[in-house]
């Protein structure tokens, strides 16, 4: 915290903005630990309700799979329980799995009615009427209906007919995984963008159906009605034009039961040529539904690669911004100035870092010496100010030359102690830390800014991104 209230004015008459109080955190005090009792029960809130509706990650996607291969193990098992053969012991599992599944879709109901307050649009008792209106809400409540009337039906003897009625709705159940109706919700989008082209080509496949169908009849009952005038008795191929229709379909569809077949050569001839016509035009419908699914998987991708650079952008602005909140200028640093000096605080942070590490090999050194001599008597402690006889003095050398070698950027230098909350405090215009004169030799090449984002201590202390006091910027 500032030191005084005049420090204080003094800041925010300089730079008066919602986002300055940032710096005027304790850099020993997280922001989460600040929290309030509701603020932390709300997020808990937001973490559910976005597991559960807005399934994101792996966690959340093994999660919902588990759950759908348990439901389809569950019908799986309900579907052999019709069977003689195994009647003994599918009834019984499929009646403890079902009880399962009855609690589980109830505590997942209650759960999810807790959380839909962390959504606005569901907040307060009009939000929970909105949202128990929607078509997955009802779904809910009628797969929680079905499941306890199965639990309920076992050894009643309406159990198994009772379980083919409601077989059915079971299967509703398998909509429970697609919550968000992200299937429905393509298909309607692919239809709506190409909504004419297939108006016009299942149009034309119905007028082909409607040609073939009065062809095949009209053929076929014009060579019977010869066939009958020189009095030869035979069977009707179509004994009417709902037998035609269904000729056509099955033909167009390549798929050919063979029940019914024409006879003369004439309808043959003529069903063949409406058959290609009717094959082309069904593949083209499907080619358009096929290259729609195509282009909305590609607008999707692009909008996925197009968060991603909203997303770096906006933390580059945020870190951007508090630059120039503990900087001593007036004026904004230009995007160059701030990586340059972005790279050599992450030069600096690899140099401590490089120290740490030979630091603990010393000391694992020291130690592992003193483990080895079991039966020497220890008489006193090593110091840590200086070597000793039992550690090695080039380590200790390049640690103190890695310390004493790197530059002060930023007031972060010599002493870089990072516990101080001195350091974020508001200072004055004469004692704001400033850039450094000059630049330490031979720095490395330079990295994005978006790569020395949460790398080490220093780095997070003045580039770490606080989503929650920039909630403007992200998403």
């Amino acid at each position: 915290m500032p030191s005084s209230l005049t420090q204080l004015d003094r800041l925010c008459d300089k730079r008066p903005s919602q986002y300055t109080q940032v710096i005027l955190l304790d850099d020993a005090t997280s922001v989460h630990e600040n929290l309030s009792y509701k603020l932390r029960l709300r997020h808990i809130r937001a973490t559910v309700y976005n597991f559960l509706e807005r399934p994101r990650g792996t966690l959340s996607f093994i999660y919902h799979v588990v759950i759908f291969m348990y439901i389809v193990l569950v019908h799986s098992l309900s579907a052999l329980a019709d069977s003689p053969d195994h009647a003994e012991w599918t009834v019984t599992t499929t009646h403890n799995m079902e009880y399962s599944l009855a609690v589980y879709f109830t505590a997942e109901f209650l759960v999810r009615l807790w959380a839909i307050g962390a959504d606005a649009k569901y907040a307060g008792w009009k939000g929970f009427l909105k949202y128990m209106c929607r078509f997955i809400s009802i779904v809910d409540v009628l797969i929680l209906n079905v499941t306890f009337f199965v639990v309920f039906s076992y050894h009643s003897t309406f159990s198994l007919a009772a379980i083919e009625k409601i077989r059915f709705l079971q299967i509703l159940r398998l909509l429970h995984i697609d919550r968000q109706m992200t299937t429905w919700k393509m298909i309607q989008e692919m239809i709506s963008r190409s909504f004419e082209e297939l108006a016009t080509v299942y149009w034309l496949s119905g007028l082909v159906f409607l040609l073939m169908a009065y062809s095949a009849f009209e053929l076929e009952g014009w060579a019977e009605a010869n066939a009958k005038a020189r009095n030869i008795t035979m069977e009707p191929t179509f004994r009417h034009y709902g037998d035609a229709f269904w000729f056509g379909i099955v033909s167009v569809l390549t798929i050919g039961y063979g029940d019914i077949v024409p006879r003369h050569w004439l309808s043959k001839l003529v069903l063949s040529v409406l058959c290609i016509f009717g094959v082309i035009l069904f593949t083209a419908a499907s080619a358009l539904v096929g290259v729609g699914m195509s282009l909305m998987v590609e607008n999707e991708t692009k909008q996925q690669q197009q968060t991603k650079v909203r997303n770096l952008a906006a933390t580059l602005i945020q870190t951007w911004y508090r630059f120039h909140l503990i900087s001593n200028r007036d004026k904004f640093a230009g995007i160059p100035q701030f990586r340059k000096f972005c790279n050599n605080l992450h030069y600096v942070e690899e140099r401590f870092r490089t120290a740490r590490s030979l630091a603990k090999q010393s000391a694992l050194r020291k130690a592992s010496k003193r483990f080895s001599q079991p039966f020497k008597r220890q008489t006193s402690l090593p110091e840590r100010d200086g070597p000793n006889e039992d550690s090695n003095p080039n380590d200790y050398h390049a640690v103190v030359t890695l310390l004493n070698s790197a530059p002060v950027i930023g007031g972060l230098m010599p002493d870089y102690d990072l516990n101080e909350g001195a350091r974020f405090r508001a200072m004055g215009a004469n004692e704001r830390p400033s850039l450094p004169s000059e630049l330490p030799p031979k720095p490395p090449k330079l990295q994005p800014v978006g790569r020395l984002f949460g790398r080490g201590k220093a780095v997070g202390l003045l580039l770490r991104p606080l989503q929650d006091q920039f909630d403007v910027f992200v998403e």
